[in-house]
């Protein structure tokens, strides 16, 4: 990703996979210990020693450990971007549980016309909910009248020229 200059945010698993970060001077970054309610910012380390990143952890209330998590944006931006991106993916995840879609993923090429079909059909239902409502609040008063209109081509009867 920092090849093609794009930027992320990207969970560490500091149990199992024993992250090894350095320094700016290529020392190791012995300890990514915190309390809990503690924050910390580390700028300018290596992952592996070899990619320059950022870092940035939090143990929040009511969670086990704390969460850590690496990118190229300021640290200060990665907690709020990575909980943003968590929203989105809970979202999906719910989504896909109320259309019985848990196996996106499948290689299978049946499975994968269900799901295509089943998105094409909430994308239709979603777009004429949101037209007809915005029909509706665009033309319509509370008791169905038309509104008139205020634009003079319109009360003719005719299109404007584009």
């Amino acid at each position: 990703m920092d090849e093609a200059n794009l930027n992320y945010v990207i969970r560490l698993n500091t149990k199992k996979s024993r992250v090894k970060l350095k320094d700016s001077d290529r020392e190791e970054i012995p300890d990514l210990a915190l309390s809990k309610g503690e924050k910390r910012h580390i700028r300018g380390a290596y992952y592996r020693g070899e990619v320059e990143v950022n870092v940035a952890g939090v143990w929040r209330e009511g969670y086990r450990e704390p969460l850590w998590v690496m990118g190229t944006l300021a640290p200060e931006e990665f907690l709020e971007t990575y909980d943003e991106r968590m929203q989105l993916e809970h979202s999906f995840k719910d989504t896909k549980s109320l259309l019985n879609l848990e196996k996106v993923m499948n290689k299978e090429r049946n499975q994968l016309e269900m799901t295509l079909a089943s998105l094409v059909l909430l994308a239709y239902v979603l777009g004429l909910s949101i037209g007809e409502e915005a029909r509706d609040e665009a033309y319509y008063r509370g008791g169905g009248e038309k509104i008139p209109s205020e634009r003079p081509d319109e009360k003719e009867g005719l299109l404007p020229l584009l």
